[in-house]
């Protein structure tokens, strides 16, 4: 029997400064369409941001976008799903010092979470973890004051490199 692999396409929309890569039979696809043919931050283009916060940055697909529509942005991306982190990195590589990757999920408060998969590896919900869950599926859980506290952090270590 042979080993299967899953399809990935590896596009570049005009508006992106670097390809971005994707994986067949997930919502990759789904999330591209929505920000590149349907133009979910249209409204956007006229602001100048200079430092974002991607919560649930899945694959990188919304940080690209607006790394590539704000040049002088610097991007936290926040992603729960272990699923998603290679492809996150890869996506976002290219962009250097102006993107950060905290692993981890959005919460209320400072706890840890457990990572449950739906319909395929990269859909996934999180809750509290719980005695009994696997160490593999446990994450940080970042409240919204921790969360912008570290983004400062990470933003002062990127601008004393240059």
């Amino acid at each position: 029997m042979g080993t299967t692999h899953a399809r990935i396409y590896r596009l570049r929309p005009r508006r992106l400064l670097h390809h971005v890569t994707l994986r067949a039979g997930s919502a990759d696809l789904f999330v591209f369409a929505q920000i590149f043919a349907d133009n979910e931050f249209a409204p956007l283009n006229k602001q100048d941001f200079r430092s974002i916060i991607d919560l649930g940055g899945n694959i990188g697909l919304a940080s690209a976008w607006f790394l590539s529509t704000f040049p002088h942005s610097k991007v936290v991306t926040i992603e729960a799903n272990p699923d998603n982190y290679a492809l996150l990195d890869a996506n976002l590589q290219a962009y250097g010092d102006r993107a950060a990757i905290v692993r981890g999920g959005v919460w209320q408060h400072r706890t840890k979470l457990a990572v449950v998969r739906r319909e395929n590896e990269s859909d996934a919900q999180v809750r509290e973890a719980r005695p009994g869950d696997r160490p593999a599926d446990i994450i940080e859980a970042w409240d919204i004051p921790s969360l912008m506290k570290r983004r400062l952090q990470l933003h002062r270590s990127i601008e004393n490199r240059h």
